[in-house]
């Protein structure tokens, strides 16, 4: 069995000093982000039948998103679809409201955000 991902995925920064790290993706049918830890992805005795173990946000965010950037201390950015805005969430802390924040909202000119993108400090 094959399966083909039809959204760009995102991978995290290294955790605990180790090579761990999380591919991120959040696909417009769904308002959740959704993360694995790339070690499941590479195990060699991941098969089509595996019950591979995809962690998911807690809470679901207020509306969908298309793409999303990552900065390298592990900072998601993301449009809110419906809400004409960016927001971010640090992945070292829990998805919940209390760790996303709305950093920038405007219904004339950020009215669709089809990707994110973080380069050198700047999104």
């Amino acid at each position: 069995m094959r399966f083909y991902i039809q959204f760009k995925p995102l991978l995290g920064p290294v955790k605990n000093n180790n090579s761990e790290r999380n591919l991120y993706y959040n696909p417009m049918s769904t308002f959740n982000h959704f993360w694995v830890p790339t070690s499941l992805l590479q195990s060699q005795n991941a098969t089509p039948n595996a019950n591979l173990k995809f962690e998911a946000g807690s809470v679901q965010k207020t509306t969908q998103s298309a793409g999303c950037g990552m900065d390298t201390s592990g900072v998601l950015f993301f449009g809110l679809l419906n809400q004409n805005a960016i927001a971010c969430w640090n992945s070292a802390m829990p998805y919940v409201p209390a760790n996303q924040a709305v950093l920038a909202k405007n219904d004339i000119e950020m009215q669709f955000f089809s990707t994110v993108v973080v380069r050198n400090k700047y999104l």
